[in-house]
C-alpha cells in the first residue's frame, strides 16, 4: 500500500519517526487556514492518496480564499474528459480555467469565513463547470 511505502522509504528518506508523524506535518490541515490567495481545490473522495478523511473541510469552510469542490469518484488525478475536452484533457481543468477567468474578471469567492476574499463568481463558474462535467 502507500502507506507501506512512506513507512518504509518516504518517512525514513526525510528522518520522520513515524509515518503517522510524516502525514502530520505534511496535512494542508497545518496551514489551509494561512492561505490569502484565492485556491480552488478538486478532491475525489475516492483518491487512495489523498484520502478524504485527511481534506480539512472545517478549515477550508472557514477560509474565505478557498474554494473545496469533491467528487464522488475520480481517483488520484484520475477523472476523466468527454469528447468536448481539449486533446483529452481532464474535466477538472476547464472549471479551474473558469476560476481563473473569473478571477481575472475580478470575482469575488464567498468563503464560509464571512468574508469576501478576491474573486463569488470564480466559484460560481468552477462550481458549474464542474457539476456540469460529473
Amino acid at each position: 500500500t502507500v502507506r507501506d511505502f512512506d513507512e518504509a522509504v518516504t518517512r525514513v528518506t526525510f528522518g520522520f519517526p513515524s509515518v503517522d508523524a510524516y502525514y502530520a506535518a505534511s496535512s494542508s490541515r497545518n496551514v489551509i487556514s494561512d492561505v490569502k490567495t484565492p485556491l480552488l481545490v478538486v478532491q475525489a473522495r475516492d483518491d487512495p492518496i489523498a484520502v478524504s478523511s485527511a481534506t480539512p473541510r472545517d478549515a477550508i469552510a472557514a477560509s474565505e480564499h478557498v474554494l473545496l469542490v469533491e467528487t464522488e469518484s475520480g481517483g488520484h488525478l484520475g477523472w476523466t474528459a468527454g469528447e468536448e475536452a481539449p486533446f483529452g484533457s481532464p474535466w477538472p481543468d476547464l472549471g479551474a480555467i473558469q476560476f481563473l477567468n473569473a478571477l481575472r474578471d475580478g470575482a469575488h469567492l464567498e468563503g464560509g469565513g464571512g468574508g469576501e476574499g478576491r474573486g463569488a463568481g470564480a466559484a460560481a463558474a468552477a462550481s458549474e463547470s464542474l457539476e456540469a462535467a460529473i
